[in-house]
C-alpha cells in the first residue's frame, strides 16, 4: 500500500514498471452483493486494458457502507462504494465522484453543466419473516412484530449499509428493539437462519429484482413474507428524506406466482467515494480510464467497452 500511495501521489508516473505496478483498490461489500460485482466489473475492464502496463485494479471485500467509509477516510483504499444515506449521516465531507469524474462532496451539489454525482444501483431495505399462511404481501405491524415476546431479529452485519439504515429507520419510527433480541449474523447466513427458525425477522438491502427472485426461490420449504415499512410518518417527525437521507417508496416486485406485489419500503442509492490521494493525483478528477470503467460498470445503460480510452502505457501508468 505504501508503494501504491507513492505512485498515486506522483500521478501514476510513467516510469512504473510492469513487474511493480501501481494499484487501484476498490472497497466493495460482501462477495455475494451488488457492490462487489460492480467492483469486479470495473477492475476487469481496467486490468484487461492495462495488462503489463503499470496499473492493476483489485477489489477489497468488506461489510459494506460503514466499513467503506472508515477505509476511505483512513486512506486504506482508493475508491469505495457506499449508500448515500450513510455518507450524508456519517461522513458528509467524503469525496464523491461525479459522472464526469470530478471529485466533489455531497454538500457541493451538482456542478454547472449537469455534472451529477455518480449514483449506481438503488437498493431497497426489505424486512422479511417466514410466511405462516396467507398472502406474502399481507400487511403486518412492524413495531408489534419486533416487540413481540421472544422475537429474534437480524439487522445485518456490523459495518454494513443494511444495519446502518435499519438502525436509522427504527430510530426514526420510534421503534425500540428490546434488549437481547438481536442476533449478529453475516449477510449470507441471514436467510438460512430465518428458514431454520434461528431468527424470526431479518433486514436485507437488495435490488428489487433480487428480492423477487428470493421470494420465488424454494429454501427448505421456507416461504417468505415482506413486512412493509409504515406508510405514515410518526407524529411530529420530519420528512424521512431529511431524517435518514433516503426515500420512502412503494416497490413493485414482478414475475411472482401471485402476480405483481407491492410493498412500502425505503431506498438508498449507491455513490462512489474517492480518496484524497487519488483526486490529488489527477488534479481533482479521476483518470479517464478509471472514470469510464466506473461508468460502464455502474450506469443502467453501460457504455460500450469501445468507448474506454485506448490502452496506451501513458493511459494506464500516468495521470491525466
Amino acid at each position: 500500500m505504501a508503494i501504491a500511495a507513492l505512485l498515486l501521489a506522483a500521478g501514476f508516473t510513467a516510469t512504473a514498471r510492469a513487474e511493480d505496478p501501481a494499484y487501484i483498490t476498490i472497497a466493495t461489500a460482501a462477495p455475494d452483493g451488488a457492490y462487489h460485482r460492480l467492483g469486479l466489473d470495473t477492475c476487469r475492464m481496467i486490468n484487461r486494458r492495462c495488462a503489463g502496463r503499470g496499473l492493476r485494479c483489485v477489489v477489497e471485500p468488506t461489510n459494506g457502507t460503514g466499513d467503506n467509509l472508515l477505509h476511505i477516510a483512513a486512506g486504506h483504499v482508493d475508491l469505495a462504494f457506499a449508500q448515500l444515506d450513510g455518507v450524508v449521516r456519517d461522513q458528509p465531507d467524503a469525496i464523491l465522484v461525479s459522472e464526469r469524474g470530478r471529485c466533489t462532496t455531497h454538500a457541493d451539489g451538482d456542478a454547472p453543466g449537469d455534472d451529477r454525482v455518480l449514483t449506481g444501483t438503488e437498493e431497497a431495505l426489505f424486512i422479511l419473516r417466514r410466511a405462516e399462511a396467507g398472502d406474502r404481501a399481507s400487511p403486518a405491524d412492524l413495531a408489534g412484530l419486533l416487540q413481540m415476546p421472544g422475537t429474534l431479529v437480524s439487522l445485518g452485519p456490523a459495518g454494513s449499509g443494511t444495519r446502518n439504515l435499519a438502525e436509522a429507520l427504527l430510530a426514526y419510527l420510534g421503534i425500540d428493539l428490546p434488549a437481547g433480541r438481536e442476533v449478529a449474523l453475516p449477510a449470507d447466513l441471514q436467510l438460512p437462519a430465518l428458514c431454520r427458525q434461528d431468527v424470526d425477522i431479518i433486514f436485507r438491502m437488495l435490488a428489487p429484482a433480487r428480492a423477487a427472485l428470493l421470494l420465488n426461490a424454494p429454501r427448505d420449504s421456507c416461504r417468505l413474507q415482506l413486512i412493509p415499512v409504515p406508510a405514515d410518518d410518526p407524529p411530529g417527525a420530519p420528512p424521512l428524506t431529511r431524517a435518514v437521507g433516503v426515500e420512502r417508496r412503494v416497490i413493485t416486485l414482478s414475475d411472482l406466482p401471485e402476480g405483481d406485489m407491492t410493498v412500502m419500503t425505503v431506498t438508498a442509492p449507491m455513490v462512489v467515494l474517492a480518496s484524497p490521494g487519488l483526486c490529488a493525483a489527477g488534479g481533482g478528477k479521476l483518470p479517464p480510464l478509471l472514470r469510464n470503467a466506473l461508468l460502464a460498470a455502474i450506469k443502467p445503460d453501460p457504455l460500450p467497452e469501445t468507448t474506454l480510452p485506448a490502452a496506451t502505457p501513458a493511459g494506464c501508468a500516468a495521470g491525466p
